[in-house]
């Protein structure tokens, strides 16, 4: 079995890649980015060392870069 995730689709389809489903490997990257953002918060992916953020008074977030 192959571990290459391009090899289970060459398994199926051959080499050819035109053959591919085309909307299988989409995805709407701002979309996507801005539902995590959302989820996690900005400091989840901003802040290497607790993920920790501040709300401030301002509205701006302010979070630590260990």
């Amino acid at each position: 079995m192959e571990k290459d995730p391009l090899g289970y689709f060459e398994e199926i389809f051959g080499d050819d890649i035109s053959q591919y489903p085309k909307n299988l490997l989409q995805i709407d990257t701002k979309e996507a980015a801005e539902d995590a953002v959302n989820t996690f918060g900005v400091a989840h992916f901003l802040d290497n060392y607790d993920n920790e953020e501040i709300d401030l008074p301002s509205g701006a977030v302010a979070f630590g870069t260990n």
